[in-house]
């Protein structure tokens, strides 16, 4: 089995929690980690000694991706917009390399339980994929929040995780389509209904036969979903998901901003419980260095120069095939020159 993550370097602390929380029950699985960022000149060796953890089986910068024109792609994405875009054609790299069962999990996720039953489930089906919500709730807030300003603006499948067989025809196909969308139309632009790589997902059923949805609740616990997961211990010290389900990972989505941990306590049911499983993973991250790497700048918010990229300049960059000829590597310029340019024109 085949798993990948994808970050930048300021997530490398979450990424360290992922892949340390899976070698614990499957050591034997190939961990890729997936970096969009370059080595900053202070604090290398901070990033360095991380990098070097055991769990990380294969570690792959984005300059080793065959991305045409690189450096123009990259100027095109916000970071976010960056490390959800490479997911695809990494995904394509793993499929041509021959990798036969494939699981994406996003970097501030953490594994609470053994995820073979989704290796079973690929031995049935060539997508796998987890729907933000499982279940409907009544309350109009959870209606505005979790359902109108979150599922149908975002997705219906959450692409913190899916799984891919590519010996199966579908999955193949899934690689190809999905793969090819995403490094080309990978924009959170609400306007044109493109949320990065997820609204895409929300075609599969029509698309593709051979996919699974999830409906297992132990799968993809996180903020949006809590109000119908209800989690408990049991007897023998295991997480339990609505008493029946092993919790298998937790999505501590909006750690950073505090907003996770907010929206989970406005729905949560069992309050406490939730509490710890987030301040263990508070514990966690700090051993990891997030105080040192967790507010690092990715590298590629910035010119070479020193200067910030503003949303505008990549904006106009994405939009304008003349400026993108003139200057196909756009960090090597400023804000003053694409402006100049625009105003020329």
């Amino acid at each position: 089995m085949d798993i990948f993550t994808s970050i930048s370097l300021n997530y490398l602390p979450k990424a360290c929690v992922l892949a340390e929380s899976l070698k614990k029950f499957h050591p034997d699985w190939t961990f890729h980690l997936l970096i969009s960022d370059r080595l900053p000149l202070e604090g290398a060796e901070i990033v360095h000694a991380q990098l070097s953890q055991a769990w990380f089986d294969k570690v792959i910068w984005i300059d080793q991706l065959d991305i045409p024109n690189l450096h123009s792609w990259i100027f095109k994405h916000s970071v976010v917009e960056l490390c959800t875009a490479v997911k695809g054609p990494y995904l394509q790299q793993l499929v041509k390399d021959g990798a036969q069962k494939i699981i994406y999990i996003d970097p501030d996720i953490a594994v609470f339980n053994e995820l073979s039953p989704l290796e079973s489930m690929l031995e049935q089906h060539a997508i796998l994929l987890t729907p933000h919500l499982l279940d409907y709730a009544d309350d109009p807030q959870a209606i505005v929040e979790n359902e109108i300003a979150g599922t149908m603006r975002h997705g219906i499948y959450n692409l913190g995780f899916f799984a891919v067989n590519p010996t199966r025809e579908d999955g193949q196909r899934f690689a190809d389509w999905w793969g090819d969308r995403i490094l080309n139309y990978c924009y959170a632009d609400y306007e044109r209904g493109l949320f990065t790589d997820q609204k895409w997902c929300d075609m599969v059923p029509a698309f593709f036969e051979d996919h699974h949805i999830v409906r297992d609740p132990g799968y993809n616990v996180a903020s949006w979903n809590i109000n119908k997961r209800q989690l408990s211990i049991s007897e023998s010290g295991q997480i339990m998901v609505n008493g029946r389900y092993p919790l298998r990972f937790y999505h501590f989505t909006g750690y950073d901003s505090g907003a996770g941990n907010f929206m989970t306590h406005r729905y949560c049911a069992q309050v406490e419980l939730v509490e710890e499983i987030w301040n263990w993973y508070g514990r966690t991250l700090s051993r990891m260095a997030q105080d040192e790497l967790g507010s690092r700048p990715c590298q590629y918010n910035f010119y070479r120069d020193g200067s910030p990229i503003s949303k505008e300049d990549r904006l106009v960059y994405r939009q304008r095939v003349d400026l993108q000829t003139a200057y196909p590597d756009p960090f090597e310029i400023n804000h003053a020159v694409i402006r100049n340019f625009i105003e020329k024109k």
